[in-house]
């Protein structure tokens, strides 16, 4: 599955996103915002671990707060060429990807990971 998000960044948009990029089951809920319908999971266990690539330091900041609250683990990097670098050396659940960054931009480094998987396995991106 594939998601995207437009700026500003909400943290309910960001988590529904997730869930959707995720494959995570989505249901309505009574005000009108999604929600993961599997049930609580136990305090301070991580729900999986995502890559997140920014080189805005502020912007940066905010999504570590916004992902470590929803209980997600969070490697962070500045630029494209980093995540690749990053993907080769760890498994992730989901990568965050900023399209406008130095050495590689989003898209160029969201293919450079899609070779590297090969056909053996897909990480979820989100440029």
């Amino acid at each position: 599955m594939c998601a995207s998000l437009s700026k500003p960044v909400h943290p309910a948009d960001l988590r529904t996103c997730l869930q959707v990029a995720l494959g995570w089951p989505v249901a309505d809920v009574a005000d009108g915002k999604m929600t993961v319908s599997a049930g609580p999971r136990p305090r301070g266990q991580k729900v999986g671990r995502l890559l997140l690539a920014e080189d805005n330091l502020i912007n940066q900041k905010v999504a570590v707060g916004i992902l470590s609250g929803a209980g997600y683990h969070v490697d962070t990097v500045l630029n494209g060429a980093a995540a690749v670098q990053a993907v080769c050396a760890q498994s992730y659940d989901a990568i965050l990807m900023d399209c406008q960054m130095p050495e590689l931009n989003g898209y160029e480094a969201t293919a450079a990971i899609r070779a590297h998987e090969g056909s053996a396995r897909h990480t979820r991106s989100s440029p």
